[in-house]
């Protein structure tokens, strides 16, 4: 179990946690989900070590080894896909670029690896962020709204890919739809609107 104790956050005389605690499942998904304004997307910035301005405690080895799917793509346009999966993953290019390959041909993007991002769809833009996070084999897996602008077609098919390869990582998955938490089986649902702690400013 990984423990958040006592976060207090606010922005400027917006008060958005007030003594938040939050018990976290290790290799399981913590399904996030809530409104817009919830402060979902403000809690995965604290754990990912993105926002220092808080205070409580979290427990460090959330931070040690993570990678993150924002809700915005931040793939480098100008270069190819493979480039940037390639980016976050331990192994150098003659390993990786294999796998790659392999994980593009799964998820129906075959044959892509060499175009460049400015040359994807918008739906397809976000398969590659996935994969980036997912290939670079960290611990900790923060996906805040990952799935949005993809067809349910290749949810599915993305999902089917990524699940095994998620077995063993903590993962900490946002979405307003609940929908989603179909694709898992050990799962941590965490209700924003319900926890202690949180206020929507």
């Amino acid at each position: 179990m990984i423990k958040i104790r006592g976060i207090n956050k606010r922005y400027g005389e917006s008060i958005v946690f007030n003594g938040l605690n939050i018990d976290f499942i290790e290799k399981g998904v913590n399904f996030i989900k809530g409104p817009s304004g919830s402060g979902k997307t403000t809690l995965v910035n604290i754990i990912a070590g993105i926002d220092l301005d808080y205070s409580g405690s979290i427990d460090s080895r959330l931070t040690q080894s993570k990678a993150m799917v924002f809700q915005e793509d931040r793939l480098i346009e100008n270069l190819t896909v493979s480039f940037n999966i390639r980016l976050m993953m331990k192994e150098d290019k003659k390993t990786a670029l294999p796998k790659i390959c392999e994980a593009l041909t799964k998820i129906g993007m075959a044959k892509s690896e060499t175009k460049k991002v400015s040359e994807l769809s918008g739906g397809q833009k976000r398969r590659v962020a996935i994969l980036r996070a997912v290939l670079a084999d960290r611990r900790l897996l923060i996906f805040d709204e990952a799935l949005q602008g993809i067809d349910d077609e290749n949810k599915d098919r993305l999902m089917n890919y990524l699940l095994p390869l998620m077995e063993d990582k903590t993962v900490v998955w946002i979405s307003h739809d609940q929908r989603e938490s179909k694709y898992f089986n050990k799962i941590n649902m965490i209700d924003m609107e319900k926890t202690d702690g949180v206020c929507c400013g």
